[in-house]
């Protein structure tokens, strides 16, 4: 097996930069060494905090396009279940004069079976149209949304299954006073399902939007600082700081992207 050791052209460009910072010459006049050595720190620094700032801002531009998706579905959702709602206190109603037509002596519930089934169908219809980027939430999905590259930071909105099955109202036919009310006690268990999971997607929309915002205004401040950059104006005792400050950059940044061979190599400068 080979012993050479190998280099990219990145270690190499940032061993040149690091060699460069801690051996410039010394010889030379002072106020013209001075100024070299300071518009050297000052450009590399400047590329330094430049590319730092840029990937910031991709990554939060990047993160925040993804919440906006995650903002999207939940709000459609939450369309859906409003209709899902309305759907359900309908069923309930027609129940409820059903249920007057057999106090008044009437048994013929056929057509109170016929608007019920016409919305069990429109119910049906609307889970099923829930889905908004793959997503479904009316259909029991999850939906991830991350705030950052780190897996910790993130929220999970659970959806729950409210399919005309799962909520129990599609085998009742309405035949007695006893089938009527035992329908009505249905709708309020789905009902109860609805809000429960509406409750879900309210507080989960309200903290992904609150991120939103924060993240929103990260990247301006980031951009702010990406156009404000001018590093040719800082004094000499900032340029001493920005030295030090470059050269441990320089080597943090290099010896995490290192293998061991290289590693040992930058740790000589």
């Amino acid at each position: 097996m080979s012993s050479d050791i190998i280099l990219t052209s990145a270690l190499k460009n940032s061993l040149q930069s690091l060699q460069s910072t801690k051996n410039a010459p010394r010889e030379q006049d002072n106020t013209v060494s001075g100024n070299t050595s300071q518009n050297t720190i000052g450009q590399i620094a400047q590329d330094i905090c430049s590319q730092s700032l840029s990937n910031q801002a991709s990554n939060l531009t990047r993160r925040l396009d993804d919440i906006s998706l995650s903002i999207k579905t939940l709000e459609y959702a939450n369309d859906s279940l409003r209709e899902l709602t309305n759907l359900v206190k309908q069923a309930e109603s027609i129940a409820l004069e059903s249920n007057t037509a057999v106090s008044d002596g009437n048994t013929d519930l056929e057509q109170y079976n016929s608007q019920l089934n016409s919305i069990k169908t429109e119910i049906s219809n609307i889970v099923d149209n829930a889905t908004y980027s793959g997503i479904n939430l009316l259909s029991g999905d999850h939906l991830t949304t991350a705030f950052s590259d780190n897996d910790r930071n993130h929220i999970i909105t659970q959806g729950i299954d409210l399919t005309i099955e799962a909520l129990d109202l599609d085998n009742i036919t309405l035949t007695s006073a006893s089938s009527i009310n035992t329908f009505i006690e249905k709708t309020h268990s789905a009902l109860e399902k609805i809000q429960g999971l509406s409750l879900i997607i309210t507080d989960d929309l309200n903290i992904i939007q609150a991120r939103q915002d924060f993240t929103q205004a990260t990247i301006s401040s980031l951009e702010a600082g990406l156009d404000g950059l001018n590093i040719s104006n800082i004094s000499e005792e900032g340029a001493n700081l920005l030295a030090l400050q470059t050269r441990q950059t320089l080597s943090a940044t290099s010896l995490s992207l290192a293998s061991p061979t290289q590693k040992d190599i930058l740790h000589l400068f």
